[in-house]
């Protein structure tokens, strides 16, 4: 196996990436821009959780030299971008419901729209 599978930067930042969309999710849902009733921070709080540990394993096949951790690593980074797809897009309708009760549309408030 390549030595740069066992480069933890991009494993990190994938880990990072979900930890930002959760303090966004959890900054919009303070704010009444999402309804906290989908809890899409706490969905991605999970998802966090999950890159977490796949960056811990990555770790721990970096000391080993151990390629089954590395395939294992593969296949989690797979099944966390499918829940995540599935995420965003209950997010963006439920941004695009949000946008339509209250008259939001293409950036612009429509007169009289409360």
């Amino acid at each position: 196996m390549r030595p740069d599978c066992y480069d933890v930067r991009p494993i990190h930042v994938f880990w990072e990436h979900k930890k930002v969309m959760v303090d966004r999710l959890r900054f919009f849902e303070a704010r009444g821009v999402l309804l906290g009733g989908d809890a899409f921070a706490e969905r991605y709080e999970r998802l966090a959780t999950k890159a977490g540990v796949l960056r811990m394993l990555l770790l721990k096949a970096r000391v080993r030299r151990d390629t089954s951790i590395v395939e294992r690593i593969a296949e989690g980074v797979w099944t966390i971008g499918l829940e995540e797809r599935d995420l965003l897009v209950e997010l963006v309708d439920a941004l695009d419901l949000r946008n339509r009760c209250f008259g939001v549309r293409e950036g612009r408030t429509i007169v009289g729209a409360a």
